[in-house]
């Protein structure tokens, strides 16, 4: 197949020029938005503060993005325990704080897409007829008891936590669904892409987090959008070339906050006396 990214002429450029930021613009509230819900789940008394809770989470979204999607989870479980400055948070209360976090992203994305699309389409795009969503919640579930009893935490756990927050937390994975739609629906506004069709298309993509791939989800995250998008009446080259700029635009501010604290740290490290 002969493809060229007709969209990549001058012409073209200058006009996804201002889509492009304001996609940008949008994305990079996302991550800031649903790095507050572990601050929701992390008790006070742990002493962890904002801003190291915040960049744990950009680097774990960065890492799923460049290798296998749970091996940001397993850096965040790993450096959740070393962040409190009092009393290390115990094994299974870490599990449970990256667990609910996840379930409030799988439970917000069909309500959304009902809320943007005919409830049909959200039922084609999310089967629900295999065991292995249930198995996985149920393995989570057991390895928390398990660790439970033979390690008991001095601090409050998630059983703890005010059911307030906890709506609060679904909210704000709601908002990052949605802040992630306009997003998209702003970048393919122009070749006529209706908002319920961009919702089609980003439960599609969302699949692409799923398969355990070595190389993160570069080139099935573009496969799946930029298929979805097709089915829109975009052109198959121009849909993935749309599909590899939407990847691209939603990656960048995971690594500039990663990289940007990155050379603060090696600034600081150079001046006597920083703290």
């Amino acid at each position: 197949m002969d493809i060229r990214f007709q969209f990549l002429s001058a012409s073209d450029l200058s006009a996804l020029a201002l889509p492009a930021v304001a996609t940008l613009a949008l994305l990079s509230l996302e991550p800031l938005l649903l790095s507050l819900r572990l601050l929701l789940l992390i008790p006070k008394e742990s002493g962890i503060l904002a801003r190291p809770l915040r960049s744990v989470f950009f680097k774990g979204q960065l890492i799923s993005h460049f290798s296998i999607p749970a091996l940001g989870d397993v850096y965040r479980f790993k450096a959740l325990g070393g962040l409190s400055p009092i009393t290390p948070l115990a094994a299974a209360d870490r599990i449970q704080f990256i667990a609910i976090e996840r379930f409030s992203e799988s439970l917000t994305l069909p309500l959304i897409g009902i809320l943007f699309s005919d409830l049909a389409s959200v039922k084609k795009m999310i089967p629900i007829s295999s065991p292995l969503p249930i198995a996985g919640i149920l393995a989570v579930v057991a390895l928390v008891l398990f660790l439970k009893g033979r390690k008991k935490s001095d601090l409050p756990s998630l059983s703890s936590i005010r059911p307030d927050r906890i709506a609060l937390l679904i909210l704000l994975s709601g908002i990052g669904w949605i802040l992630d739609l306009l997003a998209l629906w702003v970048l393919v506004r122009p070749d006529g892409v209706p908002l319920s069709e961009a919702m089609i298309a980003l439960i599609a993509v969302s699949a692409a987090s799923l398969p355990p791939v070595p190389w993160g989800r570069w080139g099935l995250f573009e496969g799946i959008l930029g298929a979805a998008l097709h089915q829109s009446g975009i052109p198959l080259d121009r849909a993935i070339a749309l599909a590899a700029l939407f990847h691209v635009l939603m990656v960048l501010p995971y690594a500039i906050h990663v990289a940007s604290g990155w050379i603060a740290a090696r600034i600081r490290g150079r001046i006597p006396g920083s703290p």
